[in-house]
This record gives structure tokens, sequence and C-alpha cells, in this order.
């Protein structure tokens, strides 16, 4: 399939290539292998759909994929068998784990939800660990962390939400002169505490969080610095 939507490094000797509609390609470096993924009706052990969306790896290795309509389907040590997950969520679109083992899941145009209970634990099955933030019911476009634990979530076009450790919110945006765009589709944090966004609107932006400043970035002709995605 030539529908690529994401391409993820497992850092184990393969590289998952997820796809609109043709599911998932793993390719082994070892022996220039290729395996192909796909959703099978009645296999539990398959993968939810083969729409995928997005695709994460959290620190314990296991590798989400991100569905429209079907949630979530996640590895298991196996790493080729997959659970399914978080059909209630609607349409993922990001997804990200936290430094606390939350997993949080952003969808397009149904808000932002986390679940708290790590995979692997019996109360996993139980659906009321994911629950839906304060967040609108809006597309999310990126989640991070941030080293001092907010949680940054890049929207479509609503600016940024900070989620602070109290579960207090901040909102970013261009209404109240916190940002020269509401279009934040990709962020990312660098070295030195700054957060950058990125989206096909707006040029590239460094926002220092400290200060509460930002500065755009041109080319030298004065062109802006179009971004689909980002990475520190």
């Amino acid at each position: 399939s030539n529908s690529i939507r994401c391409v993820l490094d497992d850092g184990i000797g393969h590289v998952w290539i997820a796809t609109d509609h043709s599911g998932a390609f793993v390719y082994t470096k070892r022996d220039n292998s290729i395996q192909h993924l796909t959703h099978s009706v009645g296999d539990q052990n398959s993968l939810a759909s083969d729409n995928i969306t997005c695709a994460y790896k959290d620190r314990m290795g296991t590798i989400w994929l991100g569905h429209m309509k079907k949630g979530i389907s996640y590895t298991n040590d196996r790493y080729l068998l997959f659970q399914n997950r978080a059909h209630q969520c609607g349409d993922i679109s990001t997804m990200m784990c936290d430094s606390k083992g939350n997993l949080w899941l952003g969808t397009d145009g149904n808000g932002l939800y986390v679940e708290t209970t790590a995979p692997g634990k019996p109360e996993h099955e139980d659906a009321s660990s994911i629950v839906k933030t304060a967040l609108p019911d809006i597309t999310i476009s990126s989640v991070i962390e941030r080293k001092n634990g907010d949680v940054w979530v890049g929207t479509y076009n609503e600016g940024i939400y900070i989620i602070h450790p109290d579960k207090t919110l901040t909102h970013l945006n261009k209404e109240n002169g916190s940002l020269p765009s509401n279009s934040a589709w990709r962020l990312a944090e660098d070295n030195n505490g700054n957060v950058w966004m990125c989206s096909a609107f707006y040029t590239i932006t460094k926002i220092n969080p400290s200060e509460g400043t930002y500065e755009s970035f041109n080319k030298d002709t004065g062109e802006i610095v179009n971004g689909m995605s980002m990475y520190y």
C-alpha cells in the first residue's frame, strides 16, 4: 500500500509501517522481511481495524495503533498478537503515554481521554479506567508531557490546552495573545524547556512557557515554514 499514515522504529530491529485501510507492515531489518498485519473477522488477536491513524511505542515497549471508529490495538509480549481497547473514544488521532504510565488518547472531534490503569493489570479490562478529560469536543492533533509534568495538548484549530498536575487547565490561543495561531498540529519540547509547534496553516513557532512569550520563524525569503510532523 502506498497510503502510509506513519512509520515507527520499535528500537529492537523492526520498522512499523501503518497505512490507511491496509493494516500494518512490519519490516524486520535483520532478514529484510516484511510481515503484513490486518484485521481478521472473528479473531480477537488481530488488529481492530485495517484503518490506522497513528502509532506509538511506550517506555515498556508496547506498540499502540489508533483507529477510526474502532479504538486502539496494542501488542502483548509476543508483539504480533493484539488486544483491542477504547472503542468508546471515537476516532483516535494521537496517543501519548506519560511518565506515570497513563495513556492519553486524542480524538478527531471528541476531545481527549486518559486511561489511568496500566495495560496488563486485571482491572485494565474495566472500561471505567478510561475517562474523558475536561477538554471540549474538539480535534486533538498532538499530546506531549513536559519535563515539569504538564501535559500540553495541541489542537487542529483551538490553540493549546495545558493540563497541570493539579488538573487545572490553561488555554493558549490567538484570541488571548498567547499564540500567533490556533493551529497546533504537532508539539515538541526541547532541552531548554521551550515548546515548538507547527501546522500546515502557520509557520513554525517556539514557545517559552516560563516567560509566556513566543517566537515565529520564516524562511529567509519571508515564506512561512509549514510542518506536518515534528520530533526532538
